[in-house]
């Protein structure tokens, strides 16, 4: 069956990562050797995409690791995201050099993502991903990875950058707002409830799009546990 996966069928193949994924199996315990040549170097973009996230199951595989540096050079953006993404998980000096080095990627969704992947593996110690995120806010000039920036920084410790944050909400750009709301609502928390809940008051009202309304309705829910 693995080789009519690789040679007929690669639908199966990324049906059972999918899968993987979804149940948080470790991939490496499943595909073999050969499975992940053949995905690594396919035409089908699709299959590292989903292998790149389904690789966040295996924290204790150093290979995973390895494999997971390699997809975030790839020349497939939405495989770079997904990667630099699950490098979150791999607290190694290899991903923050990686991850470093993301935060300069041509697509501002891969410097967004890795923004929080390296927040994520640093707050042990943090003074050199401060250093990076801080150097990357003075030049970016797309408002998603500001965003990530702002909040990679203030989980990091560096409280004014909650407010920068919140300050980027801009009723013309949907994307904006979806990133400030889902970003609050992950930072929400007993010190900073009453900021979050004045901001979250003075957009309620505003005429915004369904996704991003429900996302506003979700905060205020979550407001209301510490109000």
């Amino acid at each position: 069956w693995k080789e009519k996966i690789m040679k007929e069928n690669d639908n199966e193949l990324l049906e059972l990562l999918l899968k993987t994924q979804d149940q948080g199996d470790a991939v490496l315990e499943i595909l073999s050797a050969e499975e992940l040549r053949h995905i690594l170097h396919c035409d089908e973009s699709e299959l590292r995409i989903e292998l790149a996230s389904a690789l966040v199951n295996d924290t204790e595989e150093p290979e995973a690791e390895k494999i997971l540096l390699l997809l975030a050079d790839n020349e497939d953006e939405l495989v770079r995201i997904n990667a630099v993404d699950s490098l979150g998980s791999f607290p190694s000096s290899e991903s923050r050099k990686a991850l470093c080095k993301a935060l300069t990627d041509d697509e501002p969704l891969v410097r967004a993502y890795a923004a929080l992947s390296l927040a994520d593996i640093s707050s042990n110690n943090p003074e050199k991903a401060i250093n990076a995120l801080k150097q990357r806010v003075d030049c970016e000039t797309d408002s998603v990875a500001l965003i990530a920036l702002y909040n990679g920084l203030y989980r990091l410790g560096e409280s004014d950058y909650l407010k920068l944050m919140l300050s980027e909400f801009d009723l013309n750009d949907v994307y904006s707002q979806y990133w400030v709301l889902k970003s609050a609502t992950d930072l929400l928390d007993r010190g900073n409830w009453k900021q979050i809940a004045d901001f979250a008051a003075t957009v309620n009202g505003s005429l915004l799009s369904e996704p991003v309304e429900t996302l506003l309705n979700e905060l205020f829910r979550h407001v209301a546990q510490y109000s």
